[in-house]
């Protein structure tokens, strides 16, 4: 029996990093095949804007959630901001990457990377898979990097947050494939 897109992933998906480019993008495609959102960034204003948007254009419920995932709390607010709400698709998308020799970056930035990079991933899947799990249905989404099948010189921390998010995907498909 086949399963329609919003049947396997709906009612509603989160989508962090919603408010600009690949997020961005993923968030209307979803909205296309008639998922309600949430959205998730640190920028109010291009959420609420991007909100309204796609529930004119989709006929969707977009919810914005204005959120640093970077910040140490950030798990509590995020499933505070969710709700009761059935949730079968959580899209981490947000991330940002430093440039430059390694030794030159700044520790602050570095930190908030990795946090941002690696935990934030890490901590949403751990916070949705039970509800996933329990639903017997739904999906993950983590996005990634070419940087992230090897290092790359001048972007070194970088590849290595993206290299962890590419290994958690792979140990969590496995784990999270007998549950649907």
């Amino acid at each position: 029996m086949s399963t329609s897109f919003a049947q396997q992933y709906g009612p509603w998906a989160l989508v962090t990093g919603a408010s600009s480019g690949i997020g961005q993008a993923i968030a209307r495609q979803l909205a296309a095949r008639g998922l309600n959102l949430i959205l998730c960034a640190r920028n109010a204003q291009a959420l609420d804007e991007q909100a309204e948007e796609l529930r004119q254009q989709h006929e969707i419920d977009a919810q914005p959630l204005a959120l640093d995932i970077g910040a140490s709390d950030f798990v509590t607010k995020l499933v505070d901001g969710i709700g009761d709400r059935d949730l079968g698709l959580v899209v981490s998308n947000a991330g940002f990457g430093l440039k430059g020799l390694h030794i030159d970056q700044d520790p602050n930035e570095l930190d908030a990377m990795l946090a941002v990079n690696a935990r934030a991933p890490m901590q949403i899947i751990r916070a949705f898979a039970p509800q996933l799990i329990q639903r017997g249905r739904g999906g993950f989404i983590l996005t990634g990097s070419m940087e992230g099948y090897m290092g790359f010189p001048l972007s070194a921390a970088y590849s290595a947050t993206k290299g962890f998010v590419h290994f958690l995907g792979e140990a969590m498909w496995q784990e999270l494939k007998p549950h649907n």
